[in-house]
């Protein structure tokens, strides 16, 4: 379950690039009908940064803290637009560089050193360089299609160790569902803000829910976006929100478990005022959540512990 965690969030990182979209010119007095502009042939190359600590106490082992960061370099690509404004892009894998901190010791990848001195835990990374897959997005920012998910999802389990053994079974199941058609719809919208059917004027807001089916429960997220200014420079959009989740699984080792967690995050979308290009973007997660494992015959007593998360992720246009 490391393992495949570990993939998503990288893949998770990636999705927060599409939000490097154009939006119609405004002026700070007037309702904005906020629209993405695409144009085909263009390619913009950006960094997602993301700085995470997890903390959490199991039975019998103390506290333990696990901080990780993680910087991946990306291309996009607009390849087409059609009559309508809908644009056929590509999303392009470039570069990985990882730190891992645990009680246990530190793990590194850079993907720009020679490879083949990587352990198991860090291959699936190393299988995304040069990895893509094609969006198709409307002018409001409603993710319209998604292709290329079956390749990346068995490039990802391909480099998985045989050593798994049934564990990569359980792993590559979990990923064909978290990198369904539907869950990366669902997320590309959380990490590029989508825009209201009507025009809007500074102050104003609108929101957006949603349910991630995440192949062993959902994740429900609300969002509360608002367009908090605009100037000659810039164009900022914020948004507060909240996920919460039941989620229930065995770990692939035939023990019952479920994860339930409620967490509430905020952020900032920064487009240039006169090109209205994404100039950079932050958001803060904060979670807290409970495992609980039944009994079962591996565990006759069952345990639960609490888990807590924080994050804060960014992106910036190079």
């Amino acid at each position: 379950m490391k393992l495949f965690s570990k993939a998503i969030a990288s893949l998770t990182m990636g999705l927060a690039a599409l939000c490097i979209m154009a939006a119609s010119p405004v002026q700070a007095d007037q309702a904005v009908l906020l629209r993405y502009v695409f144009n085909a042939g263009d390619v913009h190359h950006f960094t997602v940064k993301s700085d995470e600590t997890v903390k959490q106490s199991p039975p019998h082992m103390g506290e333990m803290t696990l901080t990780k960061h993680t910087e991946m370099d990306f291309t996009q690509e607009i390849l087409s637009v059609d009559a309508d404004g809908n644009a056929r892009t590509s999303l392009r894998y470039d570069a990985v560089r990882l730190q891992i901190e645990t009680p246990f010791g530190t793990e590194s990848f850079d993907s720009s050193i020679d490879s083949g001195a990587y352990s198991p835990e860090t291959a699936c990374f190393e299988a995304l360089i040069g990895s893509a897959f094609e969006v198709v997005v409307s002018p409001r920012g409603k993710v319209l299609a998604v292709n290329g998910l079956n390749e990346l999802v068995q490039r990802l389990v391909d480099s998985l160790a045989e050593d798994y053994g049934p564990m990569k079974e359980v792993i590559e199941s979990t990923m064909s569902q978290l990198l369904s058609e539907e869950a990366i719809s669902n997320q590309l919208g959380k990490f590029s803000p989508p825009f209201p059917e009507e025009a809007v004027c500074v102050g104003c807001e609108w929101d957006d829910c949603t349910e991630l089916d995440v192949g062993f429960g959902a994740i429900k997220l609300t969002m509360v976006y608002k367009l908090k200014s605009v100037s000659a420079s810039e164009i900022v959009i914020s948004v507060k929100g909240s996920m919460s989740g039941d989620l229930d699984g065995t770990g692939g080792f035939d023990v019952p478990l479920t994860y339930n967690m409620n967490g509430v995050m905020k952020g900032d979308w920064v487009l240039n005022g006169t090109t209205c290009m994404l100039e950079s973007s932050t958001m803060n997660l904060d979670m807290l959540g409970q495992v609980e494992i039944a009994e079962s015959d591996i565990i006759p007593e069952g345990m639960s512990w609490d888990i807590a998360t924080s994050s804060l992720t960014s992106v910036c246009r190079n």
